[in-house]
């Protein structure tokens, strides 16, 4: 249909609060250059100092060959002169190697032994000596010569409280068989002497010393390798015992120095003869 007329506008409402602050606005074209201002004033410049004199130049060097790249290995040579070595793309020199006399036959030995009391060696410019005794001596007494293993020598079984001691020296083993030996190996008997008791008589007489040499001296049998004699005494060297005679056979009167055994026959025994026990002693 139609629109009808336009009202009368009304009365403005009250203002609202202030809205948010927009965006800026874009930049403004720039100012104007403004003037320069007066240039300060340049300060004084400082002296100059004076100039030092120039070194001398050293001179140069030889150019040396061109080397290996890759290694600075060098090789010491010589010309079979004495003294002279050189080295690889280097110098060469002559060593002093003679030794003050240039003799070369005392530049050996030739000869070492214990001359005197003095060990001597020689070469061609003479002897030299080292006195023996400054070397010392390793002699030793039989009381510092010790044994391998300790023995007990002459009580064998007794404990410790018994007195069991094992020698351990050389000296201490002397010592300990000493007394035995000087008993057991000096007494011997002699082979049985028989007596010729057929007849009762007196002052009969039989060398003992003559029986034992006799047998000893001439034995009827010996082992393979063994000397045909035994070792003997001589008279003098023995002392003769005579430890049993049957008294119903024999009286001894005595016995000589010598080993003359003189006797009695007091009575005779059914087979006429009477065995008698001898005993020998090494003085």
């Amino acid at each position: 249909g139609l629109t009808g007329d336009k009202g009368a506008t009304g009365d403005k409402g009250a203002t609202g609060d202030v809205g948010a602050q927009g965006p800026d606005g874009d930049k403004g074209p720039i100012g104007d250059k403004g003037l320069t201002g007066d240039k300060g004033a340049t300060g004084d410049k400082g002296a100059t100092g004076d100039k030092g004199a120039t070194g001398d130049q050293g001179p140069v060097g030889p150019q040396g060959a061109p080397g290996d790249p890759t290694t600075d290995d060098q090789t010491l040579s010589t010309n079979g002169n004495p003294g002279y070595i050189a080295i690889a793309d280097g110098n060469n020199i002559t060593l002093n190697v003679n030794d003050a006399d240039y003799v070369i036959g005392n530049e050996y030995n030739t000869a070492f032994a214990v001359v005197g009391s003095n060990l001597r060696i020689t070469d061609g410019g003479g002897p030299l000596n080292v006195p023996l005794s400054s070397l010392g001596t390793d002699d030793q007494f039989d009381d510092e010569v010790e044994l391998r293993v300790d023995i007990d020598v002459d009580d064998a079984g007794k404990s410790a409280a018994q007195g069991y001691v094992e020698e351990t020296t050389v000296q201490e083993v002397i010592q300990a068989i000493a007394p035995i030996t000087s008993k057991a190996a000096r007494i011997f008997y002699p082979p049985s002497i028989a007596v010729d008791a057929s007849t009762v008589v007196n002052n009969v007489t039989i060398d003992l010393y003559q029986e034992y040499i006799d047998q000893f001296g001439s034995p009827t049998m010996a082992s393979a390798g063994a000397p045909s004699a035994i070792p003997t005494y001589t008279k003098t060297e023995l002392y003769y015992y005579v430890t049993y005679a049957d008294p119903a056979v024999l009286n001894i009167d005595s016995i000589s120095a010598d080993g003359i055994m003189q006797y009695d026959v007091v009575g005779t025994p059914p087979d006429y003869n009477s065995l008698i026990n001898v005993v020998f002693v090494v003085k």
